[in-house]
């Protein structure tokens, strides 16, 4: 079943699309963190502005034991502010009555009504540490010592509300604009390149029994379409010149085929003689090894008579010579390579190889429990 190829207009859709929520959503969220940014200067503002006229207006009345008159202010500051608690801490009136702080304020319960702290809702305090926002200040009498300190806690929900109705609005205007573009693009798209691409396809695919195109491509009003089809026709035409060009050198390439099959056989010969040569030449140059290894064992025992030393010492000249002999054939073998052998004549003496070549054995064939005798 042959492959099912995806449109590549649908894929050209799909990166438009996506192309297109990015930038709007990472512009989205520019203006979110913005506007939250701004948000949350302003909270820290109001608290600010708030913290300094409360504790300028408080400390009278800290230093007059007037706790009634302070949570008036605190309580008309919660009516003008949105804020979560206000929570003043009295150390005059602490003094008084024994304890670290005298507790009172203000706290915004989640169905929107206040709820004054006093003493037995003074414990509502403790869960005011995970708020959005607190910031506290010092109360000052007017000789300069801190009487007590006012802090204001602020959570984001007012915050968070707004915020949300930003994101709303911006998917909306992101989710239109999308579709407008998308739309706009893929017309377009369609128009000025999908149409010109389906014509030149409809030429490909008639073609001779070589796959090459009967028709020249057809010429398009568009510069970067003209190109294409400029360079599509000159590509034909080379393809047509190539053609014969190409037979030709095909029946040139079966001959040299046979060429290089027969030479790639002669090379595996070469190889094989080569590796048969290195395993015999190891062989016979560990033969004469042996008979020096052996020949200077015995010579270390001290047991041996002169004459059985002079044997011993005979054996390893003779197996060094022929050891030495053994390479000069080797390096003749290249000079045979190289094509400068030159021929020596020399005598030889039968009877001393044969003396040598006992020699060379018999030290291995005795430790074998084996005799080796020679005539001549």
């Amino acid at each position: 079943m042959p492959r099912k190829h995806r449109s590549l207009l649908a894929v050209l859709g799909a990166m438009v699309a996506l192309t297109v929520a990015i930038v709007l959503g990472g512009h989205a969220t520019h203006l979110y963190l913005l506007q939250k940014q701004k948000l949350s200067e302003q909270i820290r503002h109001d608290i600010s502005l708030s913290l300094v006229g409360l504790k300028n207006n408080i400390a009278p009345f800290i230093e007059s034991f007037a706790a009634n008159e302070y949570a008036k202010l605190v309580e008309t500051e919660m009516r003008l502010r949105d804020y979560h608690a206000i929570v003043v801490r009295d150390f005059s009136m602490g003094k008084i009555l024994g304890q670290s702080a005298f507790i009172t304020g203000m706290l915004q319960s989640p169905r929107g009504s206040f709820i004054n702290l006093d003493d037995e809702t003074a414990k509502e305090t403790d869960k005011l540490a995970g708020v959005f926002f607190q910031e506290s200040a010092d109360i000052l009498s007017s000789t300069g010592e801190t009487i007590g300190s006012v802090s204001i806690y602020v959570t984001d929900e007012a915050m968070q509300r707004e915020l949300r109705n930003i994101l709303l609005e911006s998917l909306v205007v992101t989710v239109l604009m999308t579709s407008l573009l998308i739309g706009l693009l893929l017309f377009c798209i369609h128009r000025l390149v999908f149409r010109p691409l389906q014509e030149i396809a409809e030429t490909i695919e008639n073609h001779d029994s070589d796959g090459i195109p009967l028709n020249r491509a057809p010429k398009s009003p568009f510069r970067e379409v003209g190109i294409l089809t400029d360079t599509m026709n000159a590509m034909l035409d080379v393809i047509r010149n190539s053609r014969d060009a190409l037979q030709q050198e095909h029946n040139q390439l079966k001959a040299s085929e046979l060429a290089l099959r027969e030479a790639k056989q002669a090379a595996e010969a070469a190889n094989i003689a080569k590796s048969r040569f290195l395993a015999t030449m190891s062989h016979e140059i560990r033969t004469p090894m042996n008979s020096i290894l052996g020949m200077a064992q015995l010579l270390l025992d001290d047991k041996l008579s002169a004459r059985e030393h002079r044997t011993c010492a005979q054996t390893i000249l003779g197996s060094g010579q022929s050891l030495l002999t053994l390479l000069n054939d080797i390096l003749d073998l290249s000079k045979v390579e190289a094509g400068k052998l030159s021929l020596v004549k020399g005598t030889l003496d039968p009877q001393k190889i044969l003396e040598e070549t006992h020699a060379l054995f018999f030290d291995s064939a005795r430790s074998k429990g084996l005799q080796l005798e020679t005539h001549w």
